[in-house]
């Protein structure tokens, strides 16, 4: 067998609302990482749904091919210049004053290099990123799905979460395991957690790489105890920069970005698998990021961090913050809350009743 072709499967009906698409990319590439094919998506005809997917997308059995040089391979070793030296004692002093994280170890120049970087800085959202989303939680025991490197997973145990992760990436695995983390190669679906083990179910960007994003949400809520949290990251296809750059916006990253959402295809997916307190909120954490990778897959400028465009992407996060805060236009990212329901029939049972 060649192990440079990815065999695919049709996927005619929306996900979601199971309404027909209709192609709106044809023969997408992957410039980022050089997975092999080319790759067609069609948008749901459901103007209620607007989710978009890959068809055909690939077939189970050769979607690794697709990872095979994907960036959570990386370990996440931070840099040891002085530059990032001061970035950590920035980030130290703003977690302690916001979160109390780690408030033992914040200096006092810490702290005011952390007030500053709060007043000042739109990209603080970084520094808020999964605490924000527990901060009003007691802490208990919380799962991430799609956890990498462990780098998140390693700041929750940090901050008194009793941790497990979840990655399908075995050298991801590796490296987080050697940061002392428990994590388990394989998906949610495979584990067989008893109903209400987790407190709480955090997952990063994996909604959009699953063959089944209904069944992932139903089981997140089967093994959620009851008012139990998820949260759930992933692209934002009504966002500007997806506007401007088309088929080359980052957030597409065929072939393994198989579905990908709007608000309300997401808000409608989750609630069809018996999910409550539904909320949606919006974040420009990740514009220089897409900026930069859109534009250097646009340009076909070959290296993923050339310096001027970098730096063209940090002045781009500064304008998607802008247009975030004055709803003038959506950000590439959003991050949706919801919780298991406390009495009645699990959300396995009510997935299965759609």
């Amino acid at each position: 067998m060649d192990t440079e072709v990815v065999r695919s499967d049709i996927q005619r009906s929306c996900h979601v609302c199971g309404s027909a698409g209709q192609v709106v990319y044809s023969g997408l590439e992957d410039r980022l990482f050089k997975a092999p094919g080319a790759w067609d998506a069609k948008r749901c005809l459901n103007r209620d749904c607007g989710l978009i997917w890959l068809d055909p997308a690939p077939c189970p059995a050769d979607i690794h091919k697709a990872y095979a040089n994907y960036y959570t391979h990386g370990d996440g070793a931070a840099s040891s210049s002085f530059l990032q030296a001061i970035k950590e004692k920035a980030k130290r002093g703003y977690r302690a004053g916001k979160f109390a994280f780690e408030a033992d170890k914040a200096t006092a120049p810490d702290r005011l290099l952390g007030f500053l970087i709060g007043l000042l800085w739109p990209g603080r959202e970084y520094l808020d990123y999964g605490f924000a989303q527990l901060a009003d939680l007691e802490k208990g025991r919380l799962l991430e799905i799609g956890c990498g490197n462990g780098h998140l997973l390693a700041l929750m145990s940090r901050w008194g979460w009793a941790c497990v992760g979840l990655d399908f990436d075995d050298t991801a695995v590796g490296n987080a395991r050697q940061k002392g983390l428990k994590v388990v190669l394989g998906d949610l679906e495979s584990q067989r957690y008893p109903e209400g083990q987790f407190d709480v179910i955090f997952s990063s960007h994996v909604i959009e790489h699953v063959a089944d994003p209904k069944a992932i949400v139903a089981e997140c809520l089967r093994v959620l105890k009851p008012g139990g949290r998820c949260i759930v990251v992933t692209p934002n296809v009504l966002a500007w920069s997806h506007r401007l750059f088309g088929r080359h916006w980052r957030g597409l990253e065929p072939p393994r970005h198989l579905h990908l959402f709007a608000p309300q295809s997401l808000r409608n997916l989750v609630a069809s698998c018996g999910a409550e307190d539904i909320r949606i909120a919006a974040s420009a954490r990740i514009a220089s990021r897409i900026f930069c990778d859109s534009l250097g897959s646009c340009l076909d400028l070959g290296a993923r961090h050339r310096p001027w465009y970098a730096m063209l992407g940090e002045a781009m996060h500064v304008v998607e913050w802008g247009l975030m805060i004055t709803t003038l236009a959506s950000p590439n990212e959003m991050i949706c809350v919801f919780h298991r329901p406390l009495l009645g029939a699990s959300a396995s049972t009510a997935a299965s009743n759609e």
